[in-house]
């Protein structure tokens, strides 16, 4: 079995809501799990599409940056 789904069901297991709505708020060890938790659901899945598209993507916490070396023009934007 992959790491990747190891990790996933060690965290499903022991620190996840029972319907399945992420991690539980306040509860021991959240604040640690949480970056590995959004590394394999947030940061790999982004990673792919960032890229296809070329662009840079980081995350601090909750908070997202996406830069590209030239302006972001409105197809990569997602608006025709």
């Amino acid at each position: 079995m992959m790491i990747e789904k190891k990790v996933l069901l060690f965290l499903q297991r022991y620190f996840f809501h029972n319907e399945g709505d992420g991690l539980i708020v306040d509860g021991n060890d959240v604040s640690f799990l949480a970056n590995p938790y959004s590394f394999y659901e947030l940061d790999l899945p982004l990673e792919e599409i960032c890229e296809e598209y070329g662009i840079t993507h980081t995350r601090y916490m909750d908070d997202l940056i996406f830069s590209f070396s030239k302006p972001i023009g409105k197809k990569r934007k997602g608006r025709k």
